[in-house]
């Protein structure tokens, strides 16, 4: 009996967002003693370095030189044409889940032995090459380390955050990354979630752009410039002091200050204390990729 593949048309990686066991889907077609095979065949997978040593069986057996898997998964076959999702985990699936780290030795194959159910397992000829592709499609689909992005941490069948990945969270302001084999390990995790502008709480930071990164900014309140006499700003209801201005300019104490609106007079005071205002917002949880 001989066996052949005749094509292998796609290699798809499934990415994640860290260091997740991953899917290839694999399709290709079979042919015995050269007419295409119909019906249920019976396959077994592996991926091979250059040296013909098993980096991943479907069942997780024999990673070894040269090792057949001991289980077989069952595929049917149409007109000599098979698809199967190397590395599914079920329920359609029996096999062990892809790990990236399987294509890190670069010159890897995929090894294929199939059973028509009459002459038993035999090798198809030959390996296919996998290459990198697998293993780009998912690093493709992966920031870079340091990324910063939102997650909605409460949202009902949300599952935890994946491996290599923490929640920019520093209440104390001296909690570092712990995270072995990251470049960024031992360094302080950026306070985005819990540190609120300066005399507000509940707070948490907005992100912006900037030429540089890492550099934290409290909250700044912004008015025209124009602080002559006549002049309405909104205030805080703590009190009625207001702000200064080149040291004469302030809010008219009489006018007062824990109104919405007050007036501007030359009647210095001390300080000011104003309504922190933000625009309608919903809130989210800061994440950092840390390897």
């Amino acid at each position: 009996m001989a066996l052949t593949i005749a094509l292998v048309a796609a290699f798809t990686g499934r990415a994640a967002l860290a260091d997740a066991p991953q899917t290839i889907n694999h399709q290709g077609v079979v042919k015995v003693d050269g007419v295409p095979f119909d019906g249920a065949g019976q396959f077994k997978f592996a991926v091979v370095d250059a040296a013909g040593v098993n980096l991943w069986t479907n069942d997780n057996s024999n990673l070894v030189l040269n090792g057949v898997p001991n289980a077989h998964e069952d595929v049917t076959v149409n007109a000599g044409v098979y698809s199967v999702l190397l590395g599914g985990t079920g329920p359609a699936y029996t096999m062990t889940a892809l790990a990236p780290s399987v294509f890190n030795a670069g010159d890897t194959k995929l090894r294929i032995w199939f059973n028509d159910g009459v002459n038993g397992f035999q090798q198809l000829t030959p390996d296919h090459a996998l290459a990198a592709s697998p293993y780009s499609h998912q690093a493709a689909f992966q920031p870079p380390i340091g990324s910063i992005i939102a997650w909605h941490k409460n949202l009902p069948g949300v599952p935890a955050l994946p491996d290599g990945w923490i929640e920019c969270t520093n209440p104390s302001g001296t909690a570092t990354i712990n995270a072995s084999g990251s470049p960024l390990n031992g360094q302080l995790i950026p306070p985005l979630n819990d540190t609120p502008p300066v005399g507000y709480t509940g707070g948490g930071r907005f992100l912006r752009g900037g030429m540089g990164s890492g550099n934290l900014q409290d909250a700044t309140f912004v008015y025209d410039g124009n602080s002559g006499a006549g002049q309405q700003y909104r205030t805080s209801h703590a009190n009625n002091w207001a702000f200064e201005h080149d040291g004469i300019r302030t809010f008219d104490v009489n006018q007062n200050n824990g109104s919405p609106a007050c007036w501007c007079a030359n009647t210095p005071v001390e300080s000011a204390i104003f309504a922190y205002v933000r625009p309608t917002n919903m809130s989210v949880v800061w994440i950092m990729r840390v390897k």
